[in-house]
């Protein structure tokens, strides 16, 4: 049962593959993006019960718009409670009771970077001294509950033998070059804002679209770490591709034998017969 991640930009068919190519099925995906039905694609397996979802029907911040931005400009954190995670959490609470997690072989979070965006106002609500942006502080408590949601969905899967893909975008990341090099944050006296400055030697790596720390971190928690992309052929038509290897600036990996880094974004054909048949052996313990 393993546990996968799905990185890339939009468009580069994170979700796709998820759904159409999960070896257990069916499939259930936890709706965060509020996309999935509106997917021409998705369509027949909606219709056939071969995937199902929840949709996180709430949105990121609730009050008029306008407010929110008085808010954002006096640099004031929510005045409404933002129910997004608490409605994910809810949900997740009550998960191993509901029949679309009970009949599902593959659990799909789709995506990792809108939770994230969840999470972080949440924090800021809950905070009586918080502001419209995180501190440090905050930070601290987003990179401890994030640690703590993996966990939570890594031991539930494991738990009810189902595999877990989480899908997420990705961001440009700085690491320091060497041990003289450092990322140290200012805060600006005037404005409040706080702004990352670099000393020395910086390292360009892609990381997960999770912000702080957590986005760097988060493939040290799963088993496989794949990278989806859209390349163009001689014709310039485009041809959607899966890499599962390392590629100098992700930290890719795969657990399965394979003899190549690129694939298609379809997991039979990365994880191999071998895969399959252990799937129908221990189907029929």
């Amino acid at each position: 049962m393993p546990t996968i991640v799905l990185m890339g930009a939009p468009g580069s068919g994170k979700s796709k593959m998820a759904c159409e190519t999960a070896v257990k099925r069916p499939v259930h995906v936890l709706d965060i993006d509020r996309k999935l039905k509106g997917m021409a694609w998705v369509w027949p397996y909606l219709k056939s019960g071969d995937v199902t979802s929840w949709e996180l029907a709430q949105p990121l911040i609730r009050g008029k718009l306008g407010n929110r931005v008085r808010l954002l400009a006096k640099n004031e954190n929510p005045d409404l409670e933002p129910l997004g995670w608490k409605t994910l959490c809810e949900y997740v609470d009550n998960i191993e009771r509901k029949e679309e997690f009970k009949n599902c072989g593959t659990l799909v979070i789709d995506s990792a970077t809108t939770m994230g965006d969840h999470l972080a106002r949440a924090i800021l609500f809950l905070d009586d001294k918080g502001t419209s942006t995180l501190s440090p502080r905050n930070w601290a408590s987003y990179q401890a509950a994030w640690k703590e949601v993996v966990t939570c969905f890594r031991d539930l899967c494991i738990r009810e033998d189902k595999d877990l893909i989480v899908t997420v975008h990705e961001r440009v990341s700085e690491i320091p070059g060497d041990s003289t090099s450092k990322v140290i944050r200012r805060k600006d006296p005037i404005s409040g804002i706080t702004e990352r400055e670099f000393i020395g030697t910086m390292d360009v790596k892609i990381a997960t679209a999770i912000n702080g720390q957590f986005g760097i971190e988060m493939p040290l928690h799963f088993e496989e770490v794949y990278h989806l992309f859209v390349e163009m052929d001689k014709d310039k038509n485009p041809v959607w591709r899966c890499r599962v290897l390392p590629d100098g600036r992700r930290d890719l990996r795969t657990s399965f034998p394979v003899t190549k880094a690129v694939f298609s974004p379809n997991f039979k054909e990365i994880w191999g017969i071998r895969h399959e048949n252990q799937q129908k052996q221990s189907s029929s313990v």
